[in-house]
C-alpha cells in the first residue's frame, strides 16, 4: 500500500495576496509538509504549482525550511 504525498493547501491565499500574511499562513502548511516527510524539492514544486494556479503570489519564492526535531519548531525562508 502506498502512502499519498502531503498536499500543501493554500486556503484563501491568492496570487495578489499581501506577502507577510501569505508567508505566515503558508508556513503552517510547510510545517505540516515537513512533519509528513515531504522533501524540500517537492515542497518547492507544490508552491510553484500554486503560483501557476494563481493561489500563491508569483513574487514570492520558497527557498527552504527546517523543522527542529527536538522542539518541533519550523523555520521557512522566502525571497520576495
Amino acid at each position: 500500500m502506498s502512502q499519498t504525498e502531503y498536499q500543501i493547501k493554500s486556503g484563501n491565499i491568492k496570487g495578489n495576496s499581501e506577502e507577510t500574511s501569505t508567508v505566515s499562513n503558508i508556513s503552517y502548511e510547510i510545517e505540516n509538509a515537513n512533519n509528513s516527510g515531504l522533501k524540500q524539492n517537492k515542497i518547492d514544486k507544490q508552491i510553484k504549482k500554486l503560483q501557476e494556479k494563481n493561489k500563491f503570489p508569483k513574487n514570492l519564492s520558497y527557498l527552504k525550511s527546517y523543522t527542529d526535531p527536538k522542539t518541533g519548531t519550523t523555520t521557512s525562508a522566502f525571497l520576495n
